[in-house]
């Protein structure tokens, strides 16, 4: 027998509950809920899709957050993620840049890793771990807790 044939004798809204009614029919849940047809869109919801669709075509850049305040204050209180869901199903979609990471801002000061230019001299008794301080001092590190010591020079 078909599995066809089988899930048509499974009622939703049955006496018998859901689970046992697949188990009956020998039909796997999944299978069943997979095959059921999708629900239509509310009527409020193509209005929604409507009114969405003729502000889009004004304003393109408009994105889902700026929808939700438009259709606001046409009278629709909607949540941003209905409204994005229902872009999303029309395939659209704001049109504002993305982030800029990638550009540095031209006032902002490059520091390098290496010190450029100047000479590091080994101090006697440190092996590894030591760093060059800006001011001209040495910051010396102790095993694994992290604190550092400034110790300071003479010229």
């Amino acid at each position: 027998m078909s599995a066809d044939t089988r899930m048509g004798w499974i009622e939703r809204e049955g006496g018998l509950a859901l689970v046992r009614q697949c188990a009956l029919a020998g039909v796997a849940r999944a299978t069943y809920h997979g095959r059921q047809e999708t629900a239509m869109e509310s009527e409020e919801d193509l209005l929604l899709c409507r009114l969405i669709d003729e502000e889009y075509t004004r304003r393109p850049f408009y994105g889902r957050r700026r929808m939700v305040v438009y259709l606001g204050r046409q009278g629709h209180v909607v949540n941003r993620k209905r409204v994005q869901r229902l872009m999303r199903l029309m395939g659209l979609a704001g049109m504002a840049p993305g982030p800029a990471t990638s550009v540095k801002h031209p006032e902002h000061r490059v520091y390098p890793y290496l010190p450029r230019g100047i000479e590091v001299t080994p101090q006697p008794g440190v092996e590894h771990g030591h760093h060059l301080h800006p001011a001209g001092a040495w910051l010396r590190g102790f095993g694994g807790d992290h604190r550092l010591v400034l110790v300071l020079w003479g010229d």
